[in-house]
């Protein structure tokens, strides 16, 4: 409240009315853990705080960008959010659940890197790319499912996801790329991709893409896979079969 007397309350009056609420745009504010009474700033577009644990999103409509890098926060719903541009959670070590808003197309570099208590997530089915360092040290996070439209996975995008043993991308029919390091560390166990051609694996600096282990398993169409084991993805997955009808 009294973050909210500084800055918002344009008559003195020691109180926060209606219209001064509405011309409300941004909120940064790193002194309080609780943001209840957010739902009021229905015109909000930009929330920034280090100190965050709770806050509920689901009436501001028109946030675009939320940053809560560094916080405390556990759980966070923006389902609600379609104008979400930007989501910045990186380090928020006690953050398990995330929900996010179904037309969000990017999830930007570093998003939820070092979220290291994350246990799922779910990516949209717009989302056409994931950034490099998205979800790296994310130490919690045992498996992904990668939607249809992402066409690329950039570098460092789960390195150090020492939980992850399982990737699901066989919706993927036009999966083109995976840069450098994107699973670095990552013990995966059973990578599934539906893409005929196998994608392209960026290793312009000769480091290697995945984790090799004797036991992984890559299950791609069955046409394909021939095809996979001539390509650079057999220098990772020793065991190539065909997915599942």
């Amino acid at each position: 409240m009294r973050y909210c007397y500084e800055n918002f309350d344009v008559n003195g009056d020691k109180k926060v009315a209606m219209y001064e609420a509405n011309a409300v745009i941004a909120i940064e504010c790193n002194d309080a853990a609780s943001f209840a009474g957010l739902e009021y700033f229905t015109n909000l577009r930009s929330f920034k705080s280090s100190s965050v644990v709770t806050a509920d999103f689901k009436y501001n409509r028109n946030l675009e960008t939320v940053d809560c890098r560094n916080s405390r926060i556990e759980s966070v719903n923006l389902k609600s959010n379609d104008k979400l541009t930007s989501i910045s959670f990186s380090y928020c070590s006690s953050l398990n659940t995330v929900s996010l808003p179904a037309n969000l197309v990017s999830i930007g570099d570093y998003s939820f890197s070092g979220c290291s208590s994350l246990i799922s997530i779910v990516i949209p089915g717009n989302v056409t790319s994931i950034g490099k360092y998205s979800f790296s040290d994310c130490g919690a996070l045992a498996s992904i499912a990668i939607p249809e439209s992402i066409t690329k996975i950039n570098m460092f995008a789960f390195s150090g996801c020492e939980s992850l043993v399982s990737v699901d991308a066989s919706r993927c029919m036009n999966f083109d790329s995976i840069s450098r390091n994107a699973f670095e560390g990552c013990p995966i166990q059973e990578f599934l991709l539906g893409t005929l051609m196998p994608p392209s694996l960026y290793d312009a600096y000769n480091v290697a893409i995945f984790e090799y282990t004797p036991e992984a398993v890559l299950k791609v169409p069955a046409e394909s896979v021939e095809t996979y084991k001539n390509s650079d993805w057999a220098e990772y997955f020793p065991n190539i079969v065909a997915l599942e009808q």
